[in-house]
């Protein structure tokens, strides 16, 4: 059956009004809960050749993991007691699970993305024989930070314990959302600290500042989604105009206590096209490529202000010789045509318009071979 619906009295009361075509965006990301996502949480025991390496993180049907040991044998009490006495958890392709790999010992583990820092574990009662279980406060594994240069625990000795110590999950999985297709599901706990008449008073807000975030500069009145509005004391209950604030989605998870928020690669790179085209870049210092930059490249950012190297352009557009758009790069050596990439399919179309493109873990992974390579294009 065929329906025929008229609409034509609704667009002559549309005009009457005065209304305009605006650009409109429908927020679709592949971020719906599936029986995975709920499965995940619990933590599940799945093969080690369905787990992933995404640029040297976990990851698995899309979804960025934590990998652990489930069974704690007679340590199981000890790690219940206090979480630092348990087995570490792994965030990264470490030294520590690739020796696990050649030692076929990968059975033991598990996989989540629950992010509540907490790990459903099991053991026994070396005094009683007695069958425990539980959830411990585990502890992130030393090696993976190490890998990853996570917040420059490889280069700054003095600070690896207490980044060790402050490690937080939630704000780990915001920091490399952009590279994973699926985001976490996170439920928002805090929703009740809003007050009833929040969704306008932001609202309001984002009309009276001109859709325009506060810390970048980014107008972003035909993308309102990506606008949000943040409580500077971190009291969501607080709607004091003096304690409010346009931040993008980009800006607002880097702020301080902002770690549960997650930004999509799509997301990303729109708000670096709209940065870009509104003539909004870097000044050439490293803090400020850090505050524009993909947070993901934070720890590659870490290497190249600690070798020296120059600072490079984030958010590059590579084009070919007819100035068409190729492909998007998260930094950028246009001089010497060497890229840093998060996707695939960038880096392949990069190198396909000679440049020399690298993954975030083929930099960490080899330093040496990337600052060679830097030395020899020089154009």
């Amino acid at each position: 059956m065929t329906l025929h619906v008229d609409l034509s009295a609704l667009h002559r009361c549309v005009e009457q009004m005065g209304a305009r075509d605006v650009p409109f965006t429908l927020d679709i990301s592949p971020s719906a809960i599936e029986p995975i996502d709920i499965e995940l949480r619990e933590g599940i025991e799945i093969p080690l050749d369905e787990i992933r390496n995404e640029n040297g993180l976990l990851s698995y049907k899309g979804r960025q993991i934590l990998l652990y040991i489930r069974d704690h044998g007679d340590d199981a009490r000890k790690a219940l007691e206090h979480g630092e006495n348990g087995r570490r958890f792994h965030i990264a392709d470490c030294d520590t699970l690739q020796e696990m790999r050649a030692k076929n010992r990968f059975g033991r583990y598990y996989v989540t993305n629950d992010l509540s820092g907490t790990f459903e574990i099991a053991g026994r009662d070396p005094d009683t024989g007695e069958k425990l279980s539980g959830r411990a406060r585990l502890r992130v594994c030393k090696n993976c930070l190490r890998k990853l240069n996570y917040k420059g625990y490889a280069v700054t000795a003095r600070r690896r314990w207490e980044i060790w110590a402050d490690f937080s999950i939630p704000e780990f999985f915001s920091k490399y959302s952009s590279c994973f297709s699926y985001l976490p599901y996170h439920p928002d706990e805090d929703d009740a600290q809003y007050t009833a008449d929040w969704d306008s008073i932001s609202t309001h807000l984002k009309r009276e500042r001109g859709f325009v975030c506060e810390q970048c500069g980014v107008r972003l009145e035909k993308y309102k989604f990506l606008l949000h509005v943040h409580h500077i004391n971190g009291q969501k209950n607080d709607n004091k105009v003096s304690n409010l604030k346009l931040l993008c989605a980009d800006c607002h998870r880097k702020q301080e206590s902002h770690g549960h928020m997650f930004v999509s690669h799509e997301h990303m790179r729109l708000i670096n096209r709209l940065r870009r085209e509104q003539g909004i870049g870097s000044n050439g210092t490293w803090e400020d490529i850090a505050k524009l930059a993909d947070p993901a490249l934070e720890a590659v950012i870490s290497l190249c202000k600690t070798w020296h190297m120059p600072t490079p352009t984030p958010a590059y557009v590579i084009r070919d010789r007819h100035g068409n758009d190729v492909c998007d790069v998260e930094l950028a050596w246009p001089d010497r045509r060497i890229a840093v990439v998060i996707a695939h399919g960038d880096k392949a179309a990069a190198e396909t318009h000679g440049w020399q493109a690298w993954k975030i873990i083929e930099v960490l992974d080899d330093p040496d071979s990337f600052i060679e390579t830097f030395k020899q294009r020089k154009i």
